[in-house]
């Protein structure tokens, strides 16, 4: 144990005299007056401001997206299915143009399914003809009616005639018979034909006032015969339209049920159909921040949010839709849906529904706030501290350790609720072993 210290000064020593021979011998005292100098040499760092920035503030949320329509489609009639004309995977597109109404955009969507058509084909073709033998009735009392109402005058006129006629001749045989020239015979005879004449007019007369007042009952029941059998053969084709099964909306094929060759009763389920573009994700927002997102979307109801998709490098930007006025009883959150576009490549659609991602909503109004790098934060278990570059009396920096409390994460930068204020020159390089009223040197790339 003795002999090590023994063997430390020989070492020295012939290092010593090494250095003599040959002209490099430390000077121990330099070097320990130069530790002392070491000791309250200033601090190289490297400083920038702290800044001040209108700031919103913003909360990520978790969701998954989900179609803002789903659809299974059914068949309205029953009837064997003979062709099915879309699988699982493919895509239906609306060959509309921009000038075209929601109606004619209906129009040019695909046919989905095709159920046999024979039996209403049949019933079809015979309620036609019924309704063409029914309209030719129509048109014939149409015809028929007038000429008999005008035919029903000419013989009332006639009657009228006859009937003035014979009040003419009884009145001449009554003048002869008061002279005593006919006898009571011819008399009776004048009167009755006189009594025949009047009750042929009035018949007559009756006749075409009847034809007149049901000239247009009969066209309308004729009308409504007509109208039932139209009625009639619109429904066969309604229901033989049915038997061609359109896409109800642009999307794409989740799910069939049916294959080709299958009875379908009336409403069976044939495929699912999702629509694609927009799309739509529902994130749970807690009661505690509903207000400020109410109050958020009070100041700006087209509010914008950014939305992170898993898998996905790039992010997309949607709106807020509306926020589910019913909480989960469990947690106590608010479902809020977000809508976005989804963008379309050679390969279909981007986003798929059940895929996971979230959406950054904003939280309250714009408020001022003051931000610092990441960088010139010292984590403690208990505290978090800055040290500020400030002069002192003589005019030099020191450095000031300060407590601060941290908010929101932003990029690089962090923000200071209280200890910093904005044009503080905070230390972000060289902090590691800074001491509290250490004097400092500003290196290359420091905020002057």
């Amino acid at each position: 144990m003795t002999k090590l210290p023994i063997a430390n000064s020989r070492i020295t020593c012939c290092l010593l005299v090494l250095g003599v021979l040959f002209g490099f011998a430390p000077d121990v005292n330099a070097q320990r007056k130069g530790k002392g100098k070491d000791k309250d040499a200033p601090a190289a760092v490297v400083v920038t401001e702290a800044v001040s920035d209108q700031r919103l503030n913003q909360q990520s949320f978790v969701g998954t997206l989900a179609p803002i329509r789903r659809s299974t489609v059914g068949s309205a009639v029953e009837g064997r299915l003979i062709e099915l004309l879309l699988e699982p995977g493919q895509y239906i597109e609306s060959v509309a143009n921009e000038s075209s109404t929601e109606d004619d955009e209906q129009s040019q969507l695909p046919l989905i399914a095709r159920i046999a058509t024979d039996t209403v084909e049949i019933d079809l073709k015979a309620a036609q003809v019924e309704l063409k033998l029914i309209q030719q009735s129509l048109e014939e009392l149409q015809i028929s009616l007038p000429l008999d109402i005008k035919l029903a005058q000419a013989q009332e006129n006639q009657a009228l005639a006859l009937f003035d006629n014979a009040k003419n001749n009884l009145d001449r045989i009554r003048r002869v018979a008061r002279n005593g020239g006919l006898s009571s015979r011819e008399l009776s005879t004048a009167e009755s034909e006189l009594l025949s004449r009047e009750q042929a007019f009035m018949s007559s007369q009756a006749s075409r006032e009847k034809l007149e007042a049901t000239q247009q009952v009969k066209l309308k029941i004729a009308q409504s015969r007509v109208d039932s059998q139209q009625q009639a053969v619109s429904q066969l084709l309604d229901q033989l339209d049915k038997h061609q099964i359109v896409a109800p909306f642009a999307g794409a094929v989740t799910r069939k049920m049916v294959d080709v060759g299958d009875w379908l009763p009336k409403g069976s389920p044939i495929i699912e159909i999702v629509q694609l573009d927009p799309i739509e994700m529902a994130v749970q927002i807690p009661q505690s921040l509903l207000p400020e997102l109410q109050n958020s979307l009070d100041q700006n109801s087209e509010q914008e949010c950014e939305i992170t998709i898993d898998g996905f490098e790039q992010t997309f930007t949607g709106k807020v839709h509306s926020i589910v006025p019913m909480a989960d009883i469990r947690s106590r959150s608010f479902p809020v849906v977000v809508r976005l576009t989804n963008p379309q490549t050679e390969s279909g659609y981007q986003l798929k529904p059940g895929m996971l991602g979230s959406a950054t909503l904003q939280l309250g109004v714009q408020r001022e706030v003051v931000l610092i790098p990441k960088d010139a934060l010292i984590l403690g278990n208990d505290s978090n501290r800055v040290f500020i570059a400030r002069q002192n009396d003589q005019g030099q920096l020191q450095a000031q350790s300060v407590t601060v409390t941290v908010g929101e994460s932003i990029g690089s930068s962090v923000e200071i609720l209280d200890g910093v204020s904005a044009g503080d020159k905070v230390v972000i390089r060289g902090n590691e072993r800074l001491r509290p009223g250490q004097l400092l040197k500003l290196l290359e790339g420091s905020s002057q």
